[in-house]
């Protein structure tokens, strides 16, 4: 992220995520209220959400920090293939003009 938000996931073997998988947010912006994770699909545009669109992807919401900002992502919800695995730290009454406080995203392979 720009103001050094840092992710990790586990377990991740070569780009590959299977069953359930842990996503944490190792660092993240002042102010942070709450980090939305999720499995997105190529054809999904986060900015431009369609009907269907989050029934193709896997979404959690950590809204307590204080054991650190995590997830669990069950990937047998969704279909095999590539996905782009989304972080995003946010406030609880996010303003149309920064819906955000900073985001990443990664590739990977959902391959169950």
């Amino acid at each position: 992220g720009q103001s050094g938000l840092e992710a990790k996931a586990s377990p991740v073997l070569e780009g590959v995520v299977k069953n359930v998988f842990k996503v944490e947010a190792l660092t993240v912006p002042p102010g942070t209220e709450m980090v939305s994770f999720m499995l997105v699909p190529p054809d999904v545009n986060l900015a431009n959400l369609q009907p269907g669109d989050t029934e193709k992807m896997v979404q959690a919401l950590d809204v307590i920090g204080s054991d650190g900002w995590n997830a669990l992502l069950d990937t047998t919800k969704v279909k095999n293939g590539v996905y782009k695995l989304v972080v995003i730290p946010t406030v609880r009454r996010p303003s149309q003009e920064k819906p955000f406080l900073d985001w990443a995203q990664t590739e990977v392979i959902n391959k169950n």
